[in-house]
């Protein structure tokens, strides 16, 4: 399980309608680079994503696409799993 968000949104919460996501603890982790998150991508099974930049990343490796993501209070949001 992956769970990641742009460094800037932690400890936000964001709303739309009856769709809330709260950017806490879940996402706490360490901050690393781009190529390391793409290769934490590549052995995950489970992932959890908010944010511009962490989405545009999970798009260039095909593992979002873009009919997947949701706008939850102007923040991008979207979920991956393999099965």
């Amino acid at each position: 399980m992956v769970a990641a968000c742009d460094a800037e949104l932690l400890g936000n919460e964001y709303c739309t309608g009856n769709i809330q996501i709260k950017v806490g603890d879940f996402y706490r982790g360490k901050l690393v680079s781009e190529g390391d998150f793409a290769e934490m991508l590549s052995e995950m099974t489970t992932g959890n994503f908010v944010g511009e930049r962490t989405i545009r990343i999970c798009i260039s490796l095909g593992i979002i696409d873009k009919r997947d993501i949701i706008d939850v209070g102007g923040v991008k949001h979207a979920q991956y799993i393999s099965i």
